[in-house]
């Protein structure tokens, strides 16, 4: 189960059913009363689902897995038209996190590389292979990485950043 609130003041949900479909819902009153939300183009039982909603509330995406480790299956809220299958034609098999960038993008971390998921699946350079993924409250992009102490830093907007390494060192102030 996921709760997540976004910066509209709206309350979302989202489980898995006793059928193992997604199923999600919509408080716009801070939980007193749920709008179902129909969630389209499901084939299978799901293992896990969660949502993900980006800086500023923009994008609420809700994610489903099969199995731990296997891309996620996605949809993307579009207003009264509710939540859309999204697209990712072409991704690889397997995933390790996900991260909401606005403007209906979704950065992805992969086990040895990095893609985007935008109108379809793309790879790109970015330094998120292997990482943890995190959405700061300005938008940066966080992805941290093994051994503990390095990460980098995604400044920008939607696709559009720039990056900068950041490592921690113990016994004193970084060189």
């Amino acid at each position: 189960t996921s709760v997540e609130y976004d910066e509209q003041g709206r309350l979302w949900a989202a489980g898995i059913a006793e059928d193992g479909r997604a199923a999600a819902a919509l408080s716009r009153d801070r939980g007193r009363t749920w709008q179902r939300q129909e969630v389209p183009g499901q084939a299978g039982r799901l293992e896990s689902v969660w949502l993900e909603i980006s800086a500023g509330g923009g994008d609420v995406w809700l994610l489903g897995q099969r199995a731990a480790g296997a891309f996620p299956s996605l949809w993307r809220f579009e207003g009264g038209r509710g939540w859309r299958p999204g697209p990712a034609s072409g991704h690889p098999a397997r995933a390790l996190a996900v991260a909401p960038l606005g403007g209906g993008a979704l950065a992805v971390a992969l086990p040895d590389g990095a893609g985007l998921v935008t109108s379809r699946y793309w790879d790109t350079d970015w330094p998120l292979a292997g990482a943890r993924l995190k959405v700061l409250a300005d938008g940066t992009l966080m992805a941290a990485k093994s051994p503990p102490g390095v990460a980098f830093l995604g400044l920008g907007h939607g696709v559009d950043r720039h990056w900068v390494q950041v490592r921690l060192e113990s016994g004193g102030p970084a060189r």
